[in-house]
C-alpha cells in the first residue's frame, strides 16, 4: 500500500502543537494513530496522538524504552477498537 495523503484531526493536530511549545528545548517522541480514510485506500486520517517519553535525557538523541513502545501499541489498538 503507498499512502499518497494524510489527513490529521484538528484536536490531534492541537494536542501535538501544544506538546511540543511545552518541550521546545528537547526533542519530543511519540506515535500517531490513525486509519484508512473512509472511502480511500491511499489515504490516512490522523485521529490521536500518544506521546512518549524519552529513556535517555541526552540532546543529541532521542530513545524511547521498549516497554513504553508496547505500551504506545496497546493505546493504538485502543482507539482503534472504538473507531
Amino acid at each position: 500500500m503507498v499512502v499518497q495523503g494524510i489527513v490529521v484531526d484538528s484536536k490531534c493536530f492541537e494536542s501535538c502543537i501544544l506538546h511540543c511549545c511545552t518541550s521546545e528545548k528537547e526533542e519530543v517522541t511519540g506515535i500517531l494513530v490513525g486509519e484508512l480514510w473512509k472511502g480511500s485506500d491511499s489515504v490516512v486520517h490522523v485521529i490521536a496522538p500518544c506521546f512518549l517519553p524519552r529513556s535517555v535525557r541526552s540532546s543529541d538523541r532521542v530513545e524511547v524504552d521498549p516497554t513504553v513502545l508496547v505500551t504506545g501499541a496497546q493505546f493504538a489498538e485502543e482507539v482503534c477498537a472504538h473507531c
